[in-house]
């Protein structure tokens, strides 16, 4: 054979194939389980609610109250957090003597009173009020007026902004005495011996 009777039949072959594989049936798929889509979200939720899950294990007393304890779990741990900063700002503010630790807790009272008046809130008693529904300043300021001391006004966001201004002036006010007292070499008795 000579090279184009081998092209010839070549050809001839890849022809055929292309025809049987043309006149080949197409493949015919499995049926498929129809799965029915629910297109509102109410007929979704409706569902849900009387699935064997919720009836029997969801709504259960003590999946409640572990639901409920862990819904204001967040609450718990920025209430703590808020207290955490408070008395440690105290600390510092009564008990530290060095200027640099002074400085920079004026600077953390001044963020706070910045994000006060930014928010109109303190943020973390915002997030105390979500998670909580209360916070501090609230049971503060209702705890004080059980005990007949109160306020000319009830708003939290007063209140908030008077402890920070006496906070900051207060952090200020020591300062500016470790200054003065430096200066004059008042209270550093280099003579004494412990």
């Amino acid at each position: 054979m000579t090279k184009e009777e081998k092209d010839q039949e070549n050809s001839i072959s890849i022809e055929e194939t292309k025809e049987k594989d043309v006149e080949k049936e197409p493949l015919v798929e499995p049926e498929k389980k129809q799965i029915k889509f629910h297109q509102s979200e109410e007929e979704y939720t409706e569902l849900f609610n009387k699935s064997y899950l919720v009836n029997n294990l969801v709504n259960t007393s003590i999946v409640q109250k572990l639901k409920g304890f862990f819904d204001t779990l967040p609450g718990i741990y920025y209430c703590t957090i808020h207290m955490l900063f408070m008395v440690l700002i105290g600390v510092i503010v009564f008990f530290v003597t060095n200027k640099t630790y002074l400085c920079m807790t004026l600077l953390v009272i001044s963020l706070d009173a910045v994000a006060n008046v930014v928010f109109f809130d303190c943020p973390l008693s915002s997030l105390e009020k979500k998670y909580l529904n209360t916070s501090m300043i609230e049971t503060r300021l209702t705890s004080l007026q059980k005990w007949g001391m109160m306020y000319a006004n009830d708003r939290c966001y007063d209140t908030q902004l008077e402890v920070i201004i006496n906070g900051w002036t207060l952090c200020a006010a020591k300062i500016l005495t470790l200054i003065v007292m430096d200066s004059f070499h008042i209270g550093t008795n280099s003579n004494s011996t412990l």
